[in-house]
């Protein structure tokens, strides 16, 4: 429970900072949607593969996903606020 609730913190304060509240909703929208249907396909999928192949294609289909999955996870590029002037300057200064 505690890895969930520091994940959701962290994702939710990087995904409003990174962009704006309607493409934040669309993409929540996305990730609950796919990880719900990989929810039903994996144990289908690894089912019939089980039954019709044996463990050996259950197992090279597991670390296939999660190459895939991976390399997906690489791509993303996460923005970078980029200011010209430094957060000190913006300070008031005492006295």
């Amino acid at each position: 429970m505690l890895w969930r609730r520091l994940l959701h913190r962290h994702v939710s304060a990087m995904s409003k900072v990174a962009v704006g509240a309607t493409r934040i909703q669309a993409s929540m929208q996305m990730v609950t949607t796919v990880g719900q249907l990989g929810g039903v396909a994996t144990p289908l999928i690894t089912g019939f593969l089980l039954d019709h192949y044996g463990w050996d294609s259950v197992l090279g289909f597991m670390v296939g996903i999660s190459c895939l999955t991976f390399l997906i996870v690489l791509s993303i590029i996460e923005p970078v606020k980029i200011s010209a002037v430094p957060r000190m300057a913006l300070q008031p200064r005492p006295g």
